[in-house]
């Protein structure tokens, strides 16, 4: 399942770009618990505003 792996990439680079952000490491579950919401779902709101902001 090729998109499966390619979508974990992604999330990685989006911890990366948080982590960079907060100066910190960041952790998916605490992301998760935080934020009330999953992961994956934060992950690909920041995607979409990343395309958004570029067009």
């Amino acid at each position: 399942m090729k998109n499966k792996s390619l979508f974990e990439e992604l999330k990685n680079y989006y911890l990366k770009i948080l982590s960079e952000q907060y100066n910190a490491k960041v952790d998916l579950n605490d992301l998760a618990v935080n934020y009330g919401k999953d992961v994956d779902v934060s992950c690909i709101e920041y995607l979409q505003r990343l395309s958004d902001s570029q067009n």
